[in-house]
């Protein structure tokens, strides 16, 4: 779909030759000799950016733009004028005009600040559709738990929401505890859940490009910088900038955030000019900070204004009584996903959930879930469907009673003789269902079985 130019200029030479410069890069074009006609054309047209001189023969550009946005603020004005006024310029800016372009110009200039406006609103309209997604998707995915653990954890939370004030937050917790849903708990929880949640994994992102990333660029601050760029912190205006991963940030970039958290300014890469912003600042990480400190990988002061308020999660294993709820939890919505009907989870499986340790906390059970039900048939969860690693990390990590303790070796023959013990009974003693988890036929278990296995 080619995007829509109108350029409002009463100096027919400048609207054609703009004109013909836009249709070579494939724009459609509408052209308006003065404001009245500009707003007429601008209800007919529809344009996806508008290139409007500020001096105009019956209207003042700085009005039109404030019709326009306050029309459609979706749109992106580009203000040109030949007297370059400081006063105006910033004036325009703060109304919403993307940038301000004094005559004469290159028309490569006036095209790469076309460009980066629309690349910009389309990365705005992709965030907006991201923002309603992420929205639903936090109702069907809200923090759940009963734990004790769990319930401390969002009684804080509920308090920092409660606050006006946009404090800062550091989460901290083993990979895969939700830190990114408490993130977003946080935000939609708080009083600006209708602006934008800007998430940025500082590991993701390598060191060279991080800055421009976050405070984004001015055409040619470096090799590559081939347009201006908006970045994540400008787009978080008035929302939350959740940090994830910030034990990765190099030592250098930290000290650009914490100057940036302490003045909540920052400038473009290649831009004398400082941009403030209200920015809610959410960090997550699940290193621990105050070793780094020791070993000079982070930065005390910054740990320092981060940690405003700490939440902790706690890993899955120490939350017992949550380990059914969340189960049972991704049972419904993956079988609504799928198109399934597991019914119930049986009870040997419960018992393995209730005894695994879960290395990889709650993303762990999520993706369990998720590919039993994918892949499996039936109405209940039984054993089969469990994974073999699962299996022998339960079997195994309890076949060794107290005889261990008392420094007596366990022969194999006991030690197997235990192991299909304990899998018969995780089985309700299926003797088929156990011959395949434990990966022999039923003539070899039953011939174990008669030499001696109880």
């Amino acid at each position: 779909m080619k995007h829509k130019i109108l350029v409002i200029d009463d100096e027919r030479t400048v609207r054609e030759s703009l004109k013909d410069a836009f249709l070579e890069e494939g724009y459609e074009v509408d052209l308006a000799a003065s404001g009245s006609q500009g707003l007429t054309e601008f209800t007919k047209f529809e344009p996806d950016l508008v290139v409007l001189d500020l001096y105009l023969g019956d209207y003042d550009g700085i009005d039109i733009l404030r019709r326009i946005k306050s029309s459609n603020p979706e749109v992106q004005v580009i203000i040109i004028t030949a007297y370059g006024d400081i006063e105006e310029a910033v004036q325009s800016g703060k109304i919403g005009a993307y940038d301000f372009i004094k005559k004469p110009y290159e028309l490569d200039e006036i095209l790469s600040c076309c460009k980066s406006a629309l690349n910009t609103r389309n990365l705005k309209r992709r965030l907006d559709y991201f923002e309603v997604k992420e929205k639903k998707r936090f109702r069907e995915g809200k923090i759940i738990g009963e734990s004790q653990q769990i319930k401390q954890v969002m009684q804080t939370v509920d308090k920092i929401c409660r606050s006006t004030l946009p404090t800062t937050v550091l989460i901290t917790g083993e990979s895969g505890t939700g830190k990114q849903m408490l993130a977003r708990a946080l935000h939609y929880g708080s009083s600006r859940p209708n602006q934008p949640f800007i998430e940025f994994n500082c590991s993701a992102i390598p060191e060279t490009l991080i800055e421009s990333e976050l405070f984004g660029c001015e055409k040619g601050a470096y090799t590559d910088a081939k347009e201006k760029r908006t970045g994540l912190v400008e787009l978080a205006d008035g929302g939350t900038l959740f940090l994830d991963e910030i034990a990765d940030m190099s030592f250098s970039m930290q000290s650009k955030m914490l100057k940036f958290i302490e003045e909540k300014s920052f400038r473009r890469l290649g831009s004398t000019k400082m941009i403030e912003v209200d920015v809610r600042i959410i960090a997550a990480t699940n290193k621990e900070l105050k070793q780094l400190i020791e070993e000079e990988k982070f930065r005390a002061d910054l740990y320092y204004r981060l940690n405003v308020v700490s939440l902790e999660l706690p890993p899955f294993r120490a939350r017992e009584d949550d380990v059914l709820l969340l189960a049972d939890y991704f049972r419904e919505k993956y079988n609504k996903m799928f198109g399934k009907n597991f019914k119930s989870i049986s009870a040997p499986v419960q018992e393995v959930f209730r005894e695994y340790s879960w290395p990889g906390n709650i993303r762990e059970l999520k993706n369990s879930m998720e590919r039993i039900i994918l892949l499996e048939d039936g109405s209940e969860i039984t054993v089969d469907h469990l994974s073999q690693e699962m299996i022998g990390h339960i079997l195994t990590g309890n076949i060794l009673p107290e005889k261990e303790s008392s420094g007596q070796i366990y022969s194999l023959e006991e030690l197997e003789s235990e192991y299909i013990r304990r899998v018969l009974l995780m089985c309700q003693s299926n003797k088929s269902r156990a011959a395949r988890l434990l990966g022999i036929n039923r003539h070899t278990l039953d011939r174990k079985l008669k030499n001696g296995v109880k």
